[in-house]
């Protein structure tokens, strides 16, 4: 799912990929506009919307992507190696964008909404 919002202050964009939860903490990990893969607090997102620019609830986002439970901290070693899989199985997906992003200059990441499934 493709999505825009702010964090600290700053503009961002990305493809939503699931939802970590941290015992009940939500956790969102997602690709960047970059092509780096993130894991940011849900409630730090402010002014969520989609790829049709509408804006989107915390509970809208959590609601429409798959979750994923950790009962320890994700990050120390043994989180890392909890996201270790996690990240192994995105990596096909970012170099399958990054070719994508070589190949064409109008390269845009909305138009890859909803084709990332982990």
């Amino acid at each position: 799912m493709y999505i825009s919002f702010i964090y600290k202050d700053v503009q961002y964009c990305g493809i939503a990929i699931k939802i970590i939860y941290e015992k009940i903490q939500p956790y969102l990990f997602y690709i960047d506009v970059n092509l780096f893969p993130r894991i940011t607090k849900v409630r730090h997102l402010k002014k969520i919307t989609n790829a049709d620019d509408f804006e989107i609830s915390e509970q809208d986002l959590i609601k429409n992507l798959d979750h994923i439970t950790y009962d320890g901290k994700l990050f120390s070693f043994e989180g890392s190696q909890f996201l270790d899989p996690i990240k192994k199985k995105i990596n096909t997906h970012i170099e399958f964008l990054r070719n994508e992003r070589e190949k064409n200059k109008d390269f845009n990441l909305k138009n890859f909404d909803r084709k990332i499934d982990i």
